[in-house]
């Protein structure tokens, strides 16, 4: 075996649209936009209103320096109201969107600007302050949000290298400082805003795709709850409306025994007879499907479980062999354990990926000792890309194209490690020396089989509900 990998499974929540495939997978339709709560905006204001009051203050009042105090009083107080109009303006949003979250980071950078204008342009301490509305739109907005307040911060600052007021500074000093080192300044920071920015941007992209993936598995395990529920409802009113039917079929002999001169209205009744044993007949159908998912069902063998997945992917272009055996030494038993959606959802969604990827042939392989349990899914395909390897597990590492064409963006591998993950499962992704990728799925088989009886607690309440 070449590259080596061991997943984890992330947690995290958020709102997306979901799409499920005929296979039970689940892919995204539409990404997640988190939008941008006006409080944070409106809070952070008043935080940066306070802070240039007390600053002023410092300097006028503690140093005696000379400010222009009217236009700079002027550009606090308009900010001020523009901060009292929006809270009126948006009180009764839940979220703002990109425009509108944008241009109040647009006015925030404007008017740092210019009370910089006023007091002293680059050469004040205070200058790197231009790093902030920056960094909240990168950390809330999209790339180009972010790439257009990059461009006007750089441009701001460029201009106050050579336009503004003096420093403030004790009446019989002054500093100047040369253009060459106010040059280089805007450079730094310039260069800073840069760096600060694609960080922060990366690191909010990152958190906001793990989101996305993970409502993904939220929404796929509650979908089995619900299927696991309607199964239970199906049962219910297959006993609940027997009794009916059986009176429905029962009044409608007496009433033919006692119309036989009336053979039009007989027929009726005879056909009320014939279809209410229809009905009988269907509600006896969907409660014996339904039944196949009750207690006796709820534990079986691993193997049983594995078969019973891989069977569905059968006749897709490929041809899958199972092979279920016990390790040397083992004895012949499967372990049994819970046959929980968590299980049975991770491990189809490794064959899907495998029979996806493979060129002819994909392997299932089951084996057990007193100690574990493997299950070992490997395929004649191209294998894991060396860049994408390391990073499997992680929601969106795209994949390469699949024998469909289209590119998997590592959602599905996300689910399923993730799902797995939770049944106490360790999953370890690998590639051939000839080719093809290998997904190892190992439990720990004394846990994983007392963890079963929790699992089912678990299904149970999920249908009570």
């Amino acid at each position: 075996m070449l590259n080596v990998f061991k997943s984890s499974a992330p947690r995290a929540f958020d709102d997306t649209d979901l799409l499920f495939d005929g296979a039970g997978g689940v892919g995204l339709r539409q990404s997640v936009t988190a939008g941008v709560v006006p409080n944070t905006l409106l809070n952070l204001r008043w935080l940066a209103i306070l802070g240039q009051v007390a600053a002023v203050a410092f300097v006028h009042g503690f140093l005696r320096f000379e400010l222009p105090l009217l236009p700079i009083s002027l550009g606090i107080a308009t900010a001020a109201l523009v901060n009292v109009a929006l809270y009126f303006l948006f009180r009764r949003r839940v979220r703002l969107n990109s425009w509108q979250a944008g241009l109040q980071l647009v006015f925030d950078q404007l008017h740092l600007s210019y009370l910089l204008y006023f007091t002293g342009g680059l050469q004040n301490p205070f200058a790197v302050m231009m790093l902030l509305p920056l960094t909240i739109s990168a950390t809330m907005l999209n790339g180009r949000a972010t790439v257009f307040m990059l461009a006007l911060a750089a441009a701001c600052l460029l201009f106050l290298t050579r336009v503004h007021l003096p420093l403030p500074w004790a009446a019989d000093e002054a500093i100047f400082l040369p253009p060459t080192y106010l040059l280089g300044l805007w450079a730094g920071i310039s260069i800073s805003m840069v760096f600060v920015a694609a960080y922060a941007y990366r690191v909010s992209a990152d958190a906001r795709k793990r989101a996305q993936a993970v409502v993904a598995l939220q929404a796929a395990l509650s979908r089995e709850q619900r299927l696991s529920a309607v199964d239970g409802l199906a049962a219910a009113a297959a006993h609940e409306l027997g009794t009916p039917l059986g009176t429905i079929a029962l009044v409608s002999k007496d009433l033919q025994a006692q119309l036989e001169d009336y053979p039009e209205l007989a027929d009726d009744f005879k056909l009320i007879e014939s279809e209410s044993q229809r009905c009988r007949a269907i509600l006896t159908d969907i409660s014996r499907r339904s039944n196949a998912n009750e207690a006796h069902f709820a534990r079986m063998p691993i193997a049983a479980i594995i078969k019973e997945i891989a069977e569905t992917y059968q006749d897709r272009g490929v041809e899958l062999k199972l092979t279920v055996s016990p390790m040397p030494g083992a004895e012949v038993r499967s372990p049994v354990v819970a046959r929980a959606a968590e299980l049975r959802h991770g491990v189809a969604n490794f064959i899907a990926n495998a029979v996806r990827f493979a060129a002819g042939t994909v392997e299932v392989d089951v084996s057990w000792d007193a100690t574990h349990i493997h299950v070992v899914i490997s395929d004649d395909g191209p294998g894991f890309s060396d860049d994408v390897l390391p990073r499997l597990g992680a929601p969106f590492v795209g994949s390469q194209a699949g024998r469909d064409g289209e590119r998997g963006m590592g959602l599905g591998v996300f689910i399923a490690t993730t799902l797995l993950n939770r049944t106490g499962a360790e999953i370890i992704f690998e590639n051939e020396q000839d080719g093809g990728a290998v997904v190892d799925i190992s439990w720990d088989r004394q846990t994983v089989e007392e963890k079963g009886e929790t699992w089912d607690t678990h299904e149970q309440h999920g249908q009570q509900r």
